[in-house]
């Protein structure tokens, strides 16, 4: 995979969570059994006992495709579009 398509994916993403303030990404991981890659998003921040926290999910057959999915579940959750550099 192009570095450059992996870096302009993960710039993408950290544009979006900008926006939100305390969200965090967890590293793309590959589910083997579906084939697919899941990159994920949560709202990191600290809502009190018992309440659950806001995350999104992006789904793609590679690993870029699952942080492009991702991000742009958050720009639409923002309305921000973060194009890569």
């Amino acid at each position: 995979m192009p570095d450059d398509a992996r870096l302009a994916a993960w710039d993408r993403i950290h544009g979006a969570l900008a926006r939100p303030p305390g969200w965090r990404v967890s590293p793309p991981k590959l589910h083997p059994e579906a084939r697919r890659w899941h990159a994920t998003a949560h709202d990191g921040r600290n809502l009190g006992r018992g309440k659950p926290h806001e995350a999104m999910e992006g789904v793609g057959a590679t690993e870029v495709e699952a942080i492009e999915d991702l991000a742009g579940l958050l720009e639409a959750r923002t309305g921000a579009v973060c194009s890569p550099s």
